[in-house]
């Protein structure tokens, strides 16, 4: 927890909590984006870069939550 105090009256307080939630999302990726002959010499340092750039130009759309829990 962190807490921030702007004056005698007014404080913020933050808290970072783990949560674990169960449902469904839809991810879209342009399949046209992926080479699976680079994807094959790829080192494993850059397939994270590789994929970030398809993540970026995804869509990601939540259908439904159905549980949420605190870890």
């Amino acid at each position: 927890m962190h807490m921030t105090t702007w004056n005698d009256y007014l404080s913020k307080v933050n808290k970072t909590l783990q949560l674990r939630v169960n449902g469904l999302i839809f991810i879209q990726l342009n399949i046209n984006q992926i080479d699976p002959s680079k994807i094959a010499h790829i080192n494993d340092e850059d397939i994270k870069d590789y994929f970030s750039n398809i993540y970026e130009e995804s869509s990601i759309n939540i259908e439904s939550i159905e549980e949420i829990c605190i870890v």
